[in-house]
């Protein structure tokens, strides 16, 4: 990271420090944007939400900094200006409590936004031999990746520091990876939020992301791997699934066995695996700082499946057994 990468994180870190800190105090002072436990919840007490403006007020800076020295294509403002229009649903819907259908209908008009300045898809995201060419499909696939990378992002911020944490994994994967000249710039400019944001976050934290903060980082992972060109898009979409593997197979595993048993799938609930680790009143930093470190492990694992395609089915069937073993674990100790 050459010396602008370091001033854009450094920026970004101590932007996001004082905003959060400055959130945190005019929620506490003033009672507003206050989280109070429900049946979803994983905390006892009442907390202020909406540290994520910090992360956006952070982002903004590091990015700033970094437009002196680097000039952003189109797609990469695109992308910026969506994840702001993200983070604005958000806090309207931390303020006021939004329904499903605006909620979903803000995502699919950004995500169809950002999908039509960086081009279709060519080609499934798989290992060869399944990485066959997807046509019209190939502007499809990329929406439903959007909004639905978002919305589990968004589900799976509910234990102290752990979407906190994997952003911070699926930046470095960026970074590492380096799929375009824009993508490890927007991504150094989100770590650096998320690491300041971080302290106030892990356990026992002080404040929680919001969906003003999970929203636009959902959004920012699912994106980046598409600002790469067309023929490497499909490969850096596999890469970041594979780094984001435990956050989107735990929502699709939890939503299939609501459906099953006919629950409401709008519901609130507690029934995620990284829930279902914690007892009523188990400290949440040892789950975490576990999960974390799996997605910094699947993050590495995603740079790798990026660098040497070969890898590709290995990278699949690793990121399939750490879930399964995550899998097993839940149901050993909710059977006991």
């Amino acid at each position: 990271m050459d010396k602008l990468g370091w001033w854009t994180v450094c920026g970004a870190f101590l932007t996001s420090v004082v905003f959060t800190f400055g959130v945190l105090r005019s929620a506490v002072a003033g009672r507003v944007l206050i989280d109070v436990p429900n049946q979803r919840s994983s905390h006892g007490q009442p907390k202020p939400r909406g540290g994520g403006v910090g992360v956006v007020f952070g982002l903004l800076v590091g990015v700033a900094i970094a437009s002196w020295g680097h000039d952003f294509h189109r797609p990469t403002l695109v992308l910026l200006s969506g994840a702001l229009i993200c983070a604005a649903l958000g806090l309207w819907d931390d303020v006021r409590r939004l329904s499903v259908a605006p909620r979903l209908i803000v995502q699919t008009a950004v995500s169809t936004w950002l999908v039509f300045e960086t081009g279709p898809l060519i080609r499934l995201p798989l290992p060869e031999p399944l990485d066959v060419p997807i046509g019209a499909l190939g502007f499809v696939f990329p929406l439903f990746w959007l909004v639905g990378v978002m919305n589990f992002f968004n589900f799976m911020d509910g234990i102290d520091g752990l979407a906190t944490g994997q952003a911070v994994a699926g930046s470095l994967l960026v970074i590492a990876s380096s799929w375009s000249s824009d993508a490890p710039i927007l991504a150094m400019a989100l770590a650096g939020a998320l690491l300041g944001f971080l302290p106030f976050n892990w356990w026992p934290s002080r404040i929680f992301l919001g969906d003003v903060g999970s929203l636009p980082v959902g959004f920012l992972l699912a994106g980046l791997p598409l600002l790469s060109p067309s023929p490497e898009s499909p490969r850096a979409v596999l890469a970041t699934a594979i780094g984001l593997s435990l956050f989107l197979l735990d929502p699709v595993v939890t939503l299939w066995r609501r459906w099953r048993r006919g629950a409401p799938l709008g519901q609130s609930h507690r029934e995620h695996l990284y829930q279902q680790f914690l007892g009523a009143k188990d400290p949440h930093g040892p789950v975490a700082l576990a999960l974390v470190g799996a997605g910094l492990c699947l993050s590495f694992l995603g740079f790798a499946v990026y660098r040497w395609p070969a890898a590709g089915w290995a990278g699949v069937l690793v990121a399939a057994l750490l879930f399964s073993l995550e899998y097993f674990l839940v149901r050993r100790r909710t059977t006991r």
